[in-house]
């Protein structure tokens, strides 16, 4: 085994601070969800439902807007930069979560934590790209892509731990400064170039230009893209799983109104499928870069497929005839699954794929897929609604068509990887 067919310590080591830098930006993200409860019982705040969705909703609207340009501020200043001003800023703002009494502000505040955290996934892809071989791509966006889910279920314990202790708005600035003070030591650890500690540094030994020049090559960039067949059905297949990722949403509902199980039962069932997402992205991950392509391709597509019967197993569970009891475990069981066989091909695909892409605009490119993926899910939630007020079966039916259609876009995905590596005319 040579020495590039294994991952360095130093390696290792930016693993582990990307891990705990994009992990740390999901924490402070879902602060306010989980001190909400606290904010409610404020007599100063008296945080009702709807104002939290207020707030959350324009969160929302900051991360598409975010998307627009954050990969080509990330392609510009860098993965380094881009990690440290991503952490620093969600810190920072984490912490002026403690000042306002105001919905406004509120949303005001939230809205410049998503638009700020939407560079931290391109700065990971160049950080990546810069680190590894195309060969150790697969598992390091593996072990990466955990992140956000271990530290998401972590901030449910963390926080309520720290509002428990404190109160809320204390609660934001001992979590907002603790990021803020380990965002400089993540800039001090992550050197600016592998050479400084002995490693090659992996990026195309591109000459620098001025942040004009960049955006001016992002209209030929683009024209290159559209060119690209491989690009385009990577590009489907994730609108159609952004699509499929918005059912886990539905789910509980579903649960609740079609099958009779409690909403706390129902609540408890969606939590499985960041679980199962979690086991599935870190085996797969490490699969993908020693498996043979031929093998990779069946493997991925079959759990694209499975992730297809899953969905209608839930959509028939009802006619099961199972006790209550049994409905509960059996919708886990399935809910878990579906997130084992949804995971692979949501986080590895597209982000292997356009890391190995390589040149300026591996930032540009990893969010402008992230841009189409939103714009599908929110044409779909308006129709979802709708269909799902009507029939669940509809609904059901309709998320059923979508995971078809991603799998036929990953099949031609691959197809097309098959003829750039000359297997077949």
């Amino acid at each position: 085994m040579t020495e590039g067919d294994k991952i360095n310590h130093q390696q290792w080591k930016i693993l582990a601070l990307m891990f705990l830098a994009y992990g740390g930006t999901m924490l402070c993200r879902n602060t306010i969800g989980a001190l909400s409860p606290a904010m409610s019982e404020d007599p100063d705040i008296m945080l009702t439902t709807s104002q939290l969705g207020e707030i959350l909703a324009w969160g929302a609207v900051g991360s598409i807007v975010g998307k627009m340009f954050s990969g080509i501020i990330a392609d510009f200043i860098g993965g380094r930069l881009a990690l440290f001003a991503c952490v620093s800023t969600v810190a920072l703002t984490t912490m002026t979560f403690s000042l306002p009494s105001s919905i406004f502000f509120f949303s005001l505040i939230h809205f410049i934590m998503r638009l700020t955290q939407t560079i931290g996934w391109p700065s990971v892809g160049l950080l990546i790209n810069q680190w590894f071989p195309k060969q150790h791509h697969g598992k390091a966006w593996g072990i990466v892509s955990t992140s956000s889910r271990i530290h998401t279920a972590l901030s449910a314990v963390l926080l309520g731990a720290l509002v428990a202790a404190f109160s809320w708005r204390s609660s934001f600035v001992i979590a907002g400064s603790f990021y803020f003070l380990a965002s400089f030591i993540l800039l001090y650890l992550i050197k600016p170039s592998p050479t400084r500690v002995g490693l090659k540094d992996q990026r195309e030994k591109l000459v620098h230009i001025k942040f004009s020049e960049t955006l001016k090559s992002i209209f030929p960039w683009l024209a290159t893209l559209r060119k690209d067949s491989c690009f385009v059905y990577i590009t489907l297949m994730m609108m159609m799983l952004f699509v499929l990722y918005d059912f886990v949403g539905y789910a509980p509902l579903y649960l609740n109104q079609a099958t009779g199980l409690s909403a706390a039962d129902a609540a408890k069932a969606s939590a499985f499928f960041p679980l199962g997402a979690l086991f599935s992205v870190v085996i797969f991950g490490f699969l993908y870069d020693h498996l043979k392509f031929k093998n990779l391709r069946i493997l991925l597509i079959c759990c694209l497929s499975l992730s297809t019967l899953f969905v209608g197993l839930l959509w028939s569970i009802k006619s099961f005839g199972l006790s209550d009891a049994s409905t509960q475990i059996m919708s886990f069981i399935l809910i878990f699954m579906f997130g084992f066989t949804f995971a692979p091909a949501w986080y590895l695909p597209v982000n292997v794929y356009i890391t190995g892409l390589g040149g300026y605009h591996i930032g540009f490119t990893l969010t402008l897929v992230d841009v189409f993926g939103y714009i599908s899910s929110a044409i779909f939630n308006v129709v979802a609604g709708k269909l799902a007020e009507s029939s669940w079966n509809y609904y059901l039916l309709f998320v059923m068509a979508f995971s078809v259609l991603a799998t036929a876009f990953l099949f031609m995905f691959f197809r097309e990887m098959r003829i750039r590596l000359g297997e077949i005319d």
